[in-house]
């Protein structure tokens, strides 16, 4: 069966698949930092901006934090137990 699709698409056809499927692919791929439209800061705060990239870091930091925190709560319910 394979080697029949593979005998039929041949030439532009196979091109025009694998564009078909490989473009929407690539694009799924693409982070969207790189879009250009939008603004450059998460927040602007009496008149100064906040980096996105500032925002996220300090973000994650109190995210992984936060984590280690439930963890501990969790380990004490589970010896409570």
């Amino acid at each position: 069966m394979l080697q029949n699709i593979r005998e039929k698409l041949q030439g532009w056809l196979a091109v025009g698949m694998l564009l078909a499927i490989g473009i929407p692919l690539a694009l799924s791929f693409v982070s969207t930092d790189f879009t250009v439209t939008g603004s450059g800061f998460a927040a602007r705060v009496n008149g100064e901006e906040i980096p996105k990239v500032d925002f996220e870091r300090v973000y994650q930091n109190r995210l992984v934090a936060e984590q280690e925190a439930a963890k501990g709560e969790l380990s004490r319910k589970c010896r409570n137990n």
